[in-house]
């Protein structure tokens, strides 16, 4: 793994562009050989905003994630996160961004305090820094007396919530969750982070403030939730 270090400089939007914006895609094409597994996407989404990106299996919703987060380049179009953009600064992208992935990827031979401190190295947090942080994020998920155990032997709704302290730990300004909605038990002690988890119950309303249908490879419907 890459540690994220050094400086960039913010890409120049468009004069319309608005301020408030955290992300935006321009035509976001991605295909493979001659299948398009997203094509021409545009989605606008602002800060404090909670979007969903809903559809069926092989829609094209991972795809769209990994390339937001500098895992898979795009083929064709652009987009950019917090004024960066995601293919020619991907150094600075990293940095304002968390994810976590729809695979558990945590490494269990390791403790979960061991996890959270690769972590903090990798994301270049001073030294000094490095152990309040950590602590700060084990006691918003609830995991201070499980952070000396290895993580082998933590239940898979642990696991999850020791991705999303992973994931929150450089203070990132906008978080990408694939297939969210099994990490809604993950909030359930504690307080959950404001915008991401409000109750326990409700479906999307739990995690989303505004979605977009992802179908046939482009996003359809963009609307607040109805239900």
């Amino acid at each position: 793994m890459t540690k994220l270090t050094g400086k960039a400089d913010r890409l120049e939007m468009p004069a319309n562009f608005p301020k408030s914006v955290i992300l935006e895609t321009q035509e976001l094409t991605r295909r493979f050989d001659k299948f398009t597994a997203v094509d021409a996407l545009n989605i606008s989404v602002t800060s404090g905003e909670v979007f969903g990106l809903l559809g069926p299996n092989g829609a094209g919703k991972s795809t769209v994630i990994k390339m937001l987060t500098t895992l898979l380049p795009a083929s064709a179009g652009r987009a950019a996160i917090a004024g960066y953009d995601v293919t020619h600064q991907q150094d600075a992208v990293r940095k304002v961004i968390g994810y976590v992935p729809q695979a558990l990827s945590a490494d269990g031979s390791l403790t979960g305090y061991e996890n959270l401190l690769i972590f903090a190295k990798l994301y270049d947090i001073p030294s000094k820094q490095r152990r309040e942080r950590i602590r700060d994020v084990l006691a918003f998920m609830g995991l201070e007396e499980a952070s000396d155990r290895l993580v082998r032997n933590y239940s898979g709704g642990m696991i999850r919530k020791l991705e999303i302290a992973q994931s929150i730990l450089h203070r990132p300004q906008i978080m990408f969750l694939d297939e969210p909605f099994g990490f809604a038990t993950s909030f359930k002690s504690g307080n959950p982070p404001n915008g991401v988890a409000h109750q326990q119950s409700d479906s999307i309303r739990l995690l989303v403030a505004k979605y977009g249908i992802l179908w046939r490879n482009f996003v359809q419907i963009t609307a607040q939730p109805y239900f």
